[in-house]
């Protein structure tokens, strides 16, 4: 019976009741989002670095050698000489090395070179490979050198040179169109560009498409090393990255400290690099959980004044209702229960909103970056939303009190 009195109170007077519920979950969804945003943000590029150990690259910034090559993002900052590899590669501190050329594109898709032992990495070794086809093959260590086509009408004279086999991206297939024995030219640089005079003679025919695998390599073009050297006239060894799994963690320190003093080239640590950006993430976080939480106070406030409104404009059916029998705990309690329905409404409507933006901006990040790892709940959700009810209940105590105080004589006096 009090609930339903307090139901029919708040019915009377939808619009007043109604806005609060929605200031209060706008509020609580702001808060949600930025949980939500920042954790999946985090995950997804976790989630991307996980499998590189170490990576080499040119003197430079860490953070721009990591987000070139495995963000696939940023401008390389340049080719380390054939040395560097040469010498890791007789290294007995290193396991596997992986190298990566840069410096091609196709509709604005990032061609890598690189050796077909990239299909092969896991994440641990009880964990299956990275990379996984969805249909076609895998180019070997055989195709690096390329192969005529039997029909050449298709292409004009760019196939006099022949064709190096590649491998796509899931995003790349889906968004080019580009199918299973389809051929495309390359563009030199970066950027998309339509001038023909920077398109490739060599033409790259499609062997095999990948799974998505919501990495930023579902956004790659791979090819062999020597395919990009030979499309860019060059036998040099020079690569812009090298990927090197050591035998060992203490193998890998006295790696990553030695290469770093050499002028040569530098070392990054994913893990590390990613810490800094962390860092710098978090304090974006919180000053957006700072707006958040002022925000949710004004609505608070609102919510407080909405009740207190409510509480006055109730005097007089209050003291009808102690008159027909109800106690002062009941006036108190169904005041309570007012505001109590109404932070239960804000906070489920709080909860939609705030997961339904988490997961559009999660789409967003993931067609601008590949990175995609949607959080679909944060433990600090549950303390949020007791926090949120918990203070609605705080603030409904004050129109509460003040009703259960209230003398029903003069409240009776009233017109």
């Amino acid at each position: 019976m009090r609930l339903k009195i307090a139901w029919q109170d708040l019915s009377r007077k939808p619009i007043q009741n109604i806005l609060a519920v929605i200031i209060g979950g706008v509020a609580i969804a702001l808060a949600i989002a930025v949980l939500l945003i920042s954790a999946s943000v985090q995950q997804g590029m976790v989630d991307a670095a996980m499998p590189f150990d170490m990576i080499v690259g040119a003197k430079g910034s860490p953070t721009q050698l990591i987000l070139n090559t495995i963000f696939l993002t940023d401008t390389p900052i340049g080719n380390i000489p054939a040395s560097v590899r040469e010498d890791l590669a007789t290294d007995d501190r290193v396991e596997r090395i992986i190298p990566f050329a840069f410096g091609d594109n196709y509709q604005g898709y990032r061609v890598v070179g690189t050796r077909p032992e990239l299909f092969e990495i896991r994440v641990s070794p009880s964990k299956p490979p990275v990379f996984q086809l969805a249909e076609g093959d895998f180019f070997t260590e055989a195709d690096g050198h390329h192969h005529d086509h039997d029909d050449h009408d298709d292409h004009d004279d760019h196939d006099e040179e022949g064709s190096f086999p590649v491998v796509l991206g899931s995003e790349v297939a889906q968004k080019t169109g580009l199918k299973l024995g389809d051929s495309f030219f390359t563009t030199h640089g970066l950027a998309h560009q339509s001038a023909e005079s920077d398109q490739h003679q060599h033409a790259m025919e499609v062997v095999g498409i990948l799974r998505p695998m919501n990495l930023p390599y579902d956004k790659g073009i791979f090819t062999s090393l020597e395919a990009l050297w030979e499309a860019h006239g060059t036998r040099d060894g020079e690569v812009t990255a090298l990927m090197v799994t050591p035998a060992n963690y203490g193998g890998l320190m006295e790696m990553y400290q030695e290469i770093n003093q050499d002028s040569r080239a530098q070392a990054a640590l994913p893990g590390a690099v990613m810490g800094d950006l962390f860092n710098i993430l978090g304090m974006s976080t919180d000053i957006l959980r700072a707006i958040s939480w002022i925000v949710l106070a004004m609505a608070l406030i609102a919510l407080a004044i909405s009740l207190n409104w409510s509480a006055v404009n109730r005097t007089r059916d209050n003291a009808i209702l102690r008159v027909l029998g109800a106690g002062r705990n009941d006036i108190l309690v169904i005041v309570i229960l007012q505001g109590l329905v109404i932070a239960v409404g804000a906070s489920l409507l709080g909860l939609a909103l705030g997961h339904l933006c988490a997961w559009g901006v999660a789409r967003y990040i993931k067609t601008t970056t590949a990175i995609y790892s949607p959080a679909a709940f944060v433990a600090e959700e549950i303390w949020l939303i007791i926090v949120a009810i918990g203070l609605s209940l705080v603030l409904s105590l004050i129109p509460a009190i003040r009703s259960y105080r209230a003398d029903v004589v003069e409240d009776l006096a009233l017109k």
